[in-house]
């Protein structure tokens, strides 16, 4: 998004557990607090869970885009690194949209789910910029709902914000597939992360200047959404943003601490964070360096 400046098992071969479950069990959610504490009784335990509450609680491979990959006669050895990458996360995405659709029964809705993604997050947007988060509220997890409120508490209340979507400049696309367990439920909740590529223009106006702000930039966005697939139409909640993985990062493993868990959804659910500058090898930073001259 654009408002950043203002403020043997296929588990083991892909290097990811299959369903997002463990560590999740029987827990209250404090609103104000953005804190997830156990329950110790018995009946807590078995307490269903509301899919509001979920956001990314752990880390993604996003693979890196062509552009951040050294061509194969400069630097054969992450080039194939990164075709590797790219062919474990088809698997992973293959295996897990085949078991969705195994346990949950549920035939997969790709354009529907895509099309409400879509437009909760030019939603977001124009809510954000209008200081009107009511008008999505019950779309946005409660990760991303707390950060975007704080978020707006430290821009001035005189500053007017005006936000557009002038065009998508590619086709957005699916990244990332996770099936979700969730604590007391049937499996029929997804989370996907689609890649946004889009062209988008900010105006600021604030009391002191004649002319509003404007600046138009190209944005790409990994959102992640979680969707309960059993209603039609689903029911879609923006879970967060993730960031483009460097070559040289291993491929996550999730986390089954439940502290590192609610901790993760608390950072990716600040959608409007700086990206972490990719952590290039040297030889290919001064690849693209010459490149780009």
């Amino acid at each position: 998004m654009y408002l950043k400046p203002l403020v043997g098992s296929t588990s083991r071969i892909i290097g990811v557990r299959p369903v997002l479950t463990a560590a999740l069990q029987a827990k209250q959610t404090a609103t104000a607090s953005m804190m997830v504490r156990y329950a110790s009784n018995k009946t807590q335990s078995t307490q269903t869970m509301d899919i509001k509450y979920f956001g990314i609680p752990t880390d993604v491979y996003i693979p890196p885009s062509p552009k951040n990959v050294p061509p194969f006669y400069k630097n054969p050895k992450l080039a194939l690194k990164s075709i590797i990458r790219k062919a474990i996360m088809l698997v992973k995405n293959t295996v897990f949209i085949a078991q969705f659709r195994l346990k949950s029964k549920i035939s997969p809705r790709f354009v529907e789910w895509k099309n409400l993604a879509l437009e909760t997050y030019v939603d977001t947007n124009h809510a954000f910029a209008e200081r009107r988060l009511d008008l999505v509220r019950d779309r946005l997890s409660l990760w991303v709902y707390e950060s975007l409120k704080s978020r707006l508490e430290s821009v001035p209340k005189d500053v007017k914000l005006n936000w557009k979507l002038v065009k998508f400049n590619s086709t957005p696309k699916i990244v990332s597939v996770q099936p979700l367990l969730l604590p007391g439920k049937p499996m029929r909740e997804i989370q996907i992360i689609y890649k946004i590529d889009t062209r988008q223009r900010l105006a600021r106006m604030s009391p002191h200047s004649k002319e509003p702000q404007v600046v138009e930039h190209d944005v790409v966005d990994y959102a992640a959404f979680t969707f309960d697939a059993s209603k039609i139409p689903a029911r879609v909640y923006f879970a967060g943003t993730v960031f483009e993985s460097s070559l040289e990062d291993s491929l996550p493993v999730a986390s089954e601490k439940a502290e590192e868990m609610m901790q993760s959804m608390k950072i990716k659910g600040d959608i409007f964070r700086s990206p972490p500058k990719l952590n290039l090898s040297k030889k290919a930073e001064l690849e693209q360096k010459q490149e780009s001259k």
